[in-house]
């Protein structure tokens, strides 16, 4: 988040290394990772269907929210870093959740898809099971859709099974 490192994941590890170049640095280590979002307050990691949370410099995941049963996938930290948005079923078309970083409560922000991408605007947006991009109009400080969601394009992204997209984001 702060445009100095570039963050990856290699295997069941996540990693950074400089953008001006340098060695690569482990941050943790998540078995079955099914997406991750690097905010200003630290890492989001979806971990075997757990959201989890990682410190910025690195370290050992724990739960997200205070019960640790909050299924998550492709987490997106969202501007101002208080948020995060998630897929709640990657198989298919489930709603998407919200939940708050400070205390991990969660909440449906009103609309279904297969994950999401992120803020445009004043809209979120993120994909169908179908491959459709979509976006609708989000208040970011109540955390919920405002409006319907409407088609961006269709058939932009294929999914496959429990995988990500294998074209775009």
């Amino acid at each position: 988040p702060d445009g100095l490192w570039i963050g990856y994941v290699a295997g069941s590890r996540l990693m950074k290394i400089p953008v001006e170049g340098g060695s690569q640095t482990p941050l943790a280590t998540a078995p079955s990772i099914r997406g991750w979002s690097w905010g200003p307050g630290g890492i989001v990691v979806s971990s075997d269907g757990r959201l989890m949370r990682v410190p910025a410099n690195g370290g050992t995941p724990v739960p997200l929210a205070p019960d640790a049963t909050t299924r998550g996938y492709w987490p997106v930290v969202l501007p101002g870093g208080r948020a995060v948005v998630y897929a709640t079923d990657t198989a298919r078309n489930g709603p998407l959740g919200i939940a708050d970083l400070s205390n991990g409560r969660t909440a449906d922000v009103g609309v279904s898809g297969s994950y999401p991408v992120g803020i445009a605007g004043e809209e979120l947006v993120f994909a169908r099971q179908d491959g459709s991009l979509m976006a609708a109009p989000f208040d970011l400080r109540a955390g919920r859709v405002t409006g319907s969601a409407r088609v961006v394009l269709p058939d932009v992204v294929g999914v496959e099974g429990d995988r990500r997209p294998t074209q775009g984001r």
